[in-house]
């Protein structure tokens, strides 16, 4: 497989490139303050970045909530195989109440969005972004239920 030059894309041309993308999701906490689980939405606790190929990746993550850009970073991964991936969690400082966010994520060449969405038998979500290349779809990102920072930090 031959592999092209890589160049640094900048902000405004990642965000040109998921400008459109219409979804609902999931909000997060810091852990400094307790999130508000009284109105519409979810929380977003954590994302995992999870890498299958034997090549180091940057996982660039954005997160919108309510229509405004809350979390922009990339995030390096080590290398991983089939039978042990690299994991890395990461815990963004986001706004600490429900709303409706869009996850918009890339690695390389590949794209992928996701909608977190009120209604899940929690409020509190989190996210996993796999990168698999070997996979059909090389890009994946899937969600599941958490507790709210809040009740984790209580130990209640």
């Amino acid at each position: 497989m031959e592999h092209g030059t890589s160049r640094p894309v900048g902000r405004r041309a990642f965000a040109a490139s998921v400008v459109g993308v219409a979804l609902a999701g999931c909000a997060g906490a810091d852990g400094s303050e307790d999130p508000d689980v009284s109105g519409d939405g979810v929380v977003l606790s954590e994302i995992s970045a999870v890498n299958f190929d034997d090549e180091p990746h940057e996982f660039r993550l954005l997160v919108e909530r309510n229509g405004e850009i809350v979390h922009w970073e990339s995030y390096s991964t080590d290398t991983g195989d089939d039978t042990s991936p690299y994991r890395r969690t990461i815990t963004p400082e986001l706004p600490a109440e429900q709303g409706d966010v869009t996850l918009h994520v890339r690695v390389g060449g590949e794209r992928s969005r996701a909608a977190f969405e009120e209604g899940t038998d929690t409020d509190c979500l989190d996210a996993r972004v796999v990168y698999d290349p070997d996979s059909e779809t090389p890009l994946r990102i899937f969600q599941s239920a958490s507790a709210c920072p809040d009740e984790a930090s209580s130990g209640e």
